[in-house]
């Protein structure tokens, strides 16, 4: 053989070699025990029983380390009794290692758990009767017992269709206040609170049946009714009236004050109410004003005409004496 049929024999043997390596196979692969660089098609199934596949590296250079092509079956993974785990060597909130699993048991309710601090975080729970989803549920579960979760229900039974929101508890839960807020992330802007004894907090201005508060802390554009009412106010409850210090308008005045402007004094002209509605407690301490003052002008009135009898029963005395004498 001569030097010329040496080179093209070895050509061709590392040529051969090449292509026996090159053509990796998931066989192959396991059968060797071994791991490859080289990516690895399934085109007719394949069946690892017994083994991990371990797809490894630190970075896969944004390449899809598992690619799945779509199918006339719309599935990509098929999984029998088993579940997806997503593990972190350190979780950066608890410190220490942590997995999350997302599940579908034979309970039928699927499930996002998560192993370290918390436990199971988020269900789908659709019971069924005779075929039909008589409720569906999506809940964000604290513990595994379930001991207190909020979820966001549809109802659709016979006697029951509702759609709503709700915390519950079970065993040793304890019902927590619902807060509806805002966040960007460094600061929270909260909303409103709903507690367990049905009271509520606002943290804002509230407007029903209008757009725009106009700065009030509740505006209603309509009616509303309510069995009590309390208002308590910063200003001074018109006690003052009664203080020997009061200066009170007489009657003559207010006659000619009423004259001029067409209402009492202190208080809002037809127009202004029209534009700035009325304050309830300043309206009604402005009218317990007026009623003071009333009060004292009767009084003063009761006075003078008592002052006026006696001065008449005088009168009348001296006119009977002179007609005897």
């Amino acid at each position: 053989m001569n030097n010329r049929q040496k080179f093209f024999l070895v050509v061709f043997s590392f040529f051969t070699i090449g292509m026996v390596f090159s053509q990796e196979t998931l066989q192959t692969v396991t059968e060797r025990g071994n791991t490859t660089t080289q990516r690895l098609g399934l085109y007719l199934g394949g069946v690892i029983a017994n083994h991990n596949l371990l797809i490894d590296g630190p970075t896969m250079d944004y390449r899809d380390p598992v690619f799945i092509n779509g199918n006339l079956d719309y599935l990509g993974i098929a999984l029998k009794d088993a579940a997806i785990r997503f593990d972190t060597p350190l979780d950066a909130i608890d410190n220490a290692p942590s997995s999350l699993i997302f599940a579908y048991p034979n309970s039928g309710i699927p499930y996002v758990r998560r192993f370290g601090q918390d436990h199971t975080i988020f269900k789908i729970w659709s019971p069924r009767n005779s075929n039909n989803a008589y409720e569906s549920t999506l809940a964000l579960v604290n513990g595994d017992g379930e001991e207190e979760f909020l979820d966001l229900y549809n109802m659709n039974y016979p006697t029951n269709r509702t759609f709503g929101i709700r915390m519950q508890k079970r065993g040793t839960g304890q019902y927590k206040p619902f807060h509806f807020e805002y966040s960007d992330g460094s600061e929270t802007y909260p909303v409103f609170t709903l507690k367990s004894d049905k009271s509520s907090y606002f943290y804002g201005n509230m407007s029903i049946g209008a757009l725009d508060s106009k700065g009030y802390m509740l505006a209603v554009a309509g009616d509303f009714i309510a069995e009590s009412a309390t208002v308590k106010l910063e200003a001074d409850w018109p006690d003052y009236v009664f203080s020997e210090e009061y200066s009170l308008m007489s009657l003559s005045e207010l006659e000619k004050y009423i004259q001029i402007n067409k209402r009492l004094p202190n208080l809002p002209s037809a127009d202004e109410v029209k534009e700035d509605g009325i304050d309830l407690g300043e309206m009604n301490r402005k009218f317990l004003e007026k009623i003071e003052e009333i009060t004292l002008h009767i009084i003063k009135m009761n006075k003078d005409y008592k002052d006026l009898r006696e001065e008449n029963s005088l009168l009348r005395g001296e006119l009977e004496k002179l007609k005897k004498g």
